[in-house]
């Protein structure tokens, strides 16, 4: 029993730990250890692959599994060959990409006013896209401006724009980026400025906080707002899988709140409802109580172009 268990300890470990006392016992030891090991390996390993192989892993049992449900599921599903655009609805989205066209190239003047670099920027909500309900006024453009480095870009952006700042301007980069760091969601906004006759709200958040809240729905506050149309002004690859992996994990919550059957429309307007549910502005009056299905109804086109 000694030379078998010191045999399985050289199997796995790769080396003798007993220190023989001279080299006629060193010689007698490894004699006996070599026909331990190959005692092991004569009796014991085939036995083990026998199991291993009469024994089928968790892989192989499940596969053939979700083979056949998924082949009962489409047996009994009927398939739904309507198509996923309608022919007013495809007209409707190129009238809106047309838009698109030119609102990028404006904000695309308003972007080049910065000297602070950006890696990526979009923009959203009523300013961009039309939401039913809106009277003619024109409402306030909403940016993200995604950096590198929150406080080196504050610090570029004070220097050249010292009016798009409240009094936190002051006190410095640093403090910005504080306040920014360690209150809210991430992202510090200066609202009200007027760039080359655009009224616009810009946010500014790090890559890495937009990154894990499109992974993880750290606060949901960006992600949420992601859910929706947006219109990209600088693009990044990491946004890409971001972005995708956020929308893919939004219709998934929405099929978890979604009754068994529902339309498309249902759909929309329960992903578009993830980012206000919890809003307090929503319960108090402060927000439009059809906001949502506002959005839907205006953007139909475009969520279907999203989540296609």
């Amino acid at each position: 029993m000694t030379i078998l268990a010191t045999s399985r300890r050289v199997l796995s470990t790769g080396h003798l730990r007993v220190q023989p006392r001279n080299a006629v016992c060193q010689a007698r030891w490894e004699s006996k250890a070599v026909e331990g090991v190959k005692t092991v390996r004569d009796t014991a390993l085939p036995s083990m692959r026998q199991n291993k192989q009469a024994e089928p892993t968790d892989r192989q049992t499940a596969l053939p599994l979700v083979q056949v449900s998924r082949g009962a599921q489409n047996a009994q599903t009927q398939v739904d060959k309507t198509p996923w655009l309608s022919e007013a609805e495809e007209a409707k989205l190129d009238t809106m990409r047309d838009a698109q066209s030119e609102i990028r190239g404006v904000l695309d003047t308003v972007l080049r006013q910065f000297s602070a670099p950006i890696r990526y920027a979009f923009a959203y909500g009523s300013g961009v896209y039309k939401q039913s309900g809106y009277g003619a006024s024109k409402p306030m453009v909403d940016l993200i401006f995604g950096v590198s480095h929150p406080d080196h870009w504050h610090a570029l952006n004070i220097a050249q724009h010292r009016n798009h700042y409240s009094f936190m301007g002051t006190l410095g980069a640093n403090a910005v980026s504080f306040v920014q760091d360690r209150m809210g969601a991430g992202v510090y906004y200066n609202p009200f400025i007027e760039i080359n006759g655009v009224v616009v709200k810009y946010g500014v958040v790090s890559m890495s906080t937009l990154s894990s809240d499109l992974l993880n729905w750290d606060s949901l506050y960006l992600a949420g707002r992601m859910h929706k149309p947006t219109l990209t002004l600088r693009r990044d690859p990491l946004m890409r899988i971001s972005k995708q992996v956020n929308l893919t994990h939004a219709v998934r919550a929405a099929l978890l709140m979604l009754p068994k059957t529902f339309t498309t429309e249902e759909l929309f307007v329960c992903i578009a409802s993830l980012s206000f549910t919890g809003d307090i502005r929503m319960r108090i009056g402060g927000e439009n109580p059809r906001k949502v299905q506002n959005i839907v109804e205006a953007q139909l086109p475009l969520f279907k172009s999203r989540y296609t």
